[in-house]
């Protein structure tokens, strides 16, 4: 329990610089301002969890021992990424709904 106590105020210690930096921002003033920054973080978000997903199905995929969860890791794996390819679509596409208009 005291090791674990002592990582994590070692933790909080190397941490609380950025804590301590962070500034107030203003709020967006346009329009396309504030889509721009809803997208970026959705699409930091999504990535987040796809990571987890290839590792989830990364950890399926090498204690399957051959059976089921082979395809299963597999699959996992491939619905991450193409969940990925999506987000990063609609990023693309928010961008020229904004481009065309003209918020």
């Amino acid at each position: 329990m005291k090791k674990i106590i002592k990582e994590l105020s070692v933790g909080l210690l190397i941490t609380s610089p950025m804590f301590a930096m962070a500034q107030y921002q203003q709020p967006p003033s346009t329009l396309q301002a504030l889509i721009e920054k809803v997208t970026n973080y959705a699409i930091g978000i999504i990535i987040a969890i796809a990571v987890l997903y290839v590792l989830w199905g990364a950890f399926k995929f090498l204690t399957s021992q051959g059976g089921d969860g082979v395809k299963e890791g597999k699959d996992t794996i491939i619905y991450a990424l193409v969940a990925v390819g999506i987000a990063l679509l609609a990023r693309i596409l928010v961008r020229i709904v904004v481009e065309i208009a003209q918020f």
